[in-house]
Parts: structure tokens; C-alpha cells; sequence
């Protein structure tokens, strides 16, 4: 079926004869969702043939074929789920930003280049990451054929305490409720980064910060676990650097969430440094969801 099925679940196969985990991960959460499954192909008519020297027609026919066995695969392991296919000529990042207007969520693969460790390559990766108007998943491309695309260990969330972002809340407890995980909610902060009167507080005073930041994250989130009391919640407050922590966390981990501000026409000019790094450096699967 080639037609685009409307708030789907969007996978953006960036090369459809190569084996994706960004598709594994989309086809599984399109099931829990109950939404359709909406397979994306790009390509651009610029190139009109390859090094090979073999013409862009026949280029574009063999993408066309790749993506229809691509599509009977997800079909098989699959058969319950609505699953449509798209082959777009364009520029990638001009492709995922049409995409995202109909989708429910757009999952991209970020794939790591030679001889490097938890740094992925792409750049229309980061930039659908900050220039979509969906919330995006980035799934690390790799790793052992024997690695569940999905842990069994917690959603992790990393919020701003003084700022919270209401629709990375509600992405994370929703994705807790349905996948039956545990949420842990992570407040951090450093010293030149705090705000008001809590802002160049001594060292001494340390102990005395970490409990007022526990308390104003438990406030925070009383409301939260009051509308989803199944879900087992577990808030940490401490002072550390966002980015490393929550990469490190992710390494045990089934989805990091962060909240991305600034309207998608501002891209990465306003993108905050915090999302890059841990799209760059996390070892599970992160969403990066824009502001309400």
C-alpha cells in the first residue's frame, strides 16, 4: 500500500536493503500505540546516476523494489498492522519536515561512522531532531543482532525543575502507561546554571539545595503520578551535567525523553545543547519532543 496513512507512526528508511533498528523500533511502538505504520523513502532527482555510472531511473526503481520487500517483511513479523509505504522525491530533511505535519511521531536511525563509539553520523539526524513539528524518536543504528531493540529497564526523563516542559511530561508518563515501565525523572543542576535566589549559592549549602530541588521536583510531579498512579515513579534530583548523565543512564535503559523549545523554522540555531549531546551519546533509542 503506497498511500500515507494520516497520524501514523513515520520510519524514515534511509537505506532500505540495509537491516534497521529505527524500523524494528517504529513497527513495535506503531503496534503499542495501535497507530499505522508509515514507511518513508527519500529520493532526489538531482542525482541522475550513481559512481557506478547507472542511470537515476533505474537508481529509483531499485529503491522502489527495496522498499516493497522492506514492506512485506514488517508485513509478516507484522500481519495485524496498517502499514503504508511512501518513495518521496526530494531532499531528506525537506521530506521528514512534510512527513511530520500528518505523523503521530517520526522515528529516524542514527548510524555510527567507522571506528567511532556512541557518536552517530547525520546530519538530517539532529536536524529532524530540532526542526520537526512531531516528537522524534533517534534510534542508534548497530550493535549485535542478538540486542532486543527494546531493554527491560526504565523510561528515563530529563526535565528542568524551575521549567518544566509539559509535553515531554506527558510523552513520558504516556509512554510508561503503555508500555508497563517505570519512569524515572531526572532534575539536574550546576552551580552557574541555577536561577532566582538559588542562583551562586556556597558549596556549604549544598545539602540544604539538593533537598529544596527534591521537594520542588516532588511537588512538580504530584499531579502527574496522581492522573497515572500505575505508573512506578521514581524522581531524582542531584547536581550533575544533564548531557553525561543522561547518557550514562542510557545505557540501562528502554527510551530517554527530552523536551526541545523554540518554534521549528528556528531549527538549531535554537536547539539546546542538551539534545544534541545526548542524541549524540545515549545507547538506547531518544525522543525528542517540542514544546506545546
Amino acid at each position: 500500500m503506497s498511500s500515507r496513512a494520516t497520524f501514523a507512526v513515520t520510519v524514515d528508511i534511509d537505506h532500505p536493503a540495509r537491516p534497521s533498528r529505527a524500523l524494528d523500533w517504529a513497527a513495535q511502538e506503531a503496534v503499542l500505540r495501535c497507530a499505522p505504520l508509515h514507511l518513508v523513502t527519500t529520493w532526489t532527482c538531482a542525482f541522475d546516476q550513481d559512481a557506478m555510472g547507472l542511470p537515476g531511473d533505474v537508481l529509483k526503481n531499485d529503491a522502489r523494489q527495496l522498499l516493497g520487500e522492506v514492506t512485506l517483511r514488517v508485513q509478516a513479523r507484522h500481519p495485524g498492522l496498517l502499514l503504508t509505504s511512501e518513495l518521496v522525491d526530494t531532499d531528506p530533511r525537506k521530506a521528514l519536515e512534510i512527513q511530520s505535519s500528518e505523523a503521530q511521531l517520526l522515528v529516524v536511525g542514527a548510524r555510527q561512522p567507522q571506528g567511532s563509539v556512541g557518536k552517530p553520523s547525520g546530519s538530517a539526524t539532529l536536524y529532524s531532531a530540532s526542526a520537526v513539528r512531531c516528537a522524534v524518536v533517534v534510534v542508534p543504528e548497530g550493535g549485535s543482532d542478538h540486542t532486543p531493540t527494546r531493554l527491560d529497564g526504565p523510561i528515563i526523563l530529563g526535565i528542568d525543575g524551575h521549567d518544566p516542559d509539559e509535553s515531554a511530561l506527558t510523552f513520558a508518563f504516556e509512554a510508561a502507561v503503555r508500555e508497563g515501565a517505570p519512569l524515572r525523572v531526572i532534575h539536574t543542576w550546576q552551580p552557574g546554571a541555577m536561577h532566582g535566589p538559588d542562583r551562586g549559592r556556597p558549596p556549604a549549602d549544598e545539602m540544604h539545595l539538593r533537598v529544596e530541588q527534591e521537594m520542588r521536583l516532588y511537588r512538580l510531579l504530584a499531579p502527574w503520578q496522581a492522573r497515572h498512579p500505575e505508573v512506578k515513579l521514581h524522581p531524582e534530583a542531584l547536581h550533575a551535567d544533564p548531557a553525561h548523565y543522561l547518557a550514562r543512564l542510557s545505557q540501562r535503559a528502554r527510551l530517554v525523553v527530552v523536551g526541545r523549545r523554540g518554534h521549528p523554522a528556528q531549527a538549531l540555531s535554537r536547539l539546546s545543547s542538551l539534545v544534541p549531546e545526548v542524541v549524540q551519546h545515549a545507547r538506547c533509542p531518544v525522543a525528542v519532543v517540542p514544546a506545546s
